[in-house]
This record gives structure tokens, C-alpha cells and sequence, in this order.
């Protein structure tokens, strides 16, 4: 698998969500449809993780 996890494929599975102004995407939607489309693309079911840890220390002050 390549390093950066397929970036161009995530990328564009969230350009076409948040290109759609009918319907409010939450993080587990996003992350949701970037794993359908990396599974699309490569047939595995790993894909992206909800990280909170990483998240709430990104994010504290």
C-alpha cells in the first residue's frame, strides 16, 4: 500500500461529497466513503481510521 494511502483516491471521494449541498456529511460519513472508494480502488478493507486521540490533541489549545 502506498504511503500516503491513496490520497488522490480519498480526495476525490470527498470533493464529491462535499460537492453535493443536499445532504450534511458528519465525519463518520466522510470517513465512510473515503473506505468505500479505497475499497473500490484496491479490494481491501483497511482503509481510514477515526483517530479521537490524534484529533483532540490536534486541536486543544
Amino acid at each position: 500500500m502506498a504511503t500516503n494511502k491513496h490520497a488522490t483516491i480519498r480526495y476525490h471521494a470527498l470533493d464529491q461529497c462535499f460537492s453535493n449541498p443536499g445532504r450534511k456529511y458528519f465525519i463518520d460519513d466522510l470517513i465512510s466513503a473515503c473506505n468505500d472508494a479505497l475499497y473500490e480502488y484496491t479490494g481491501v478493507a483497511e482503509g481510514v481510521k477515526k483517530q479521537i486521540g490524534a484529533l483532540l490533541v490536534a486541536t486543544s489549545w
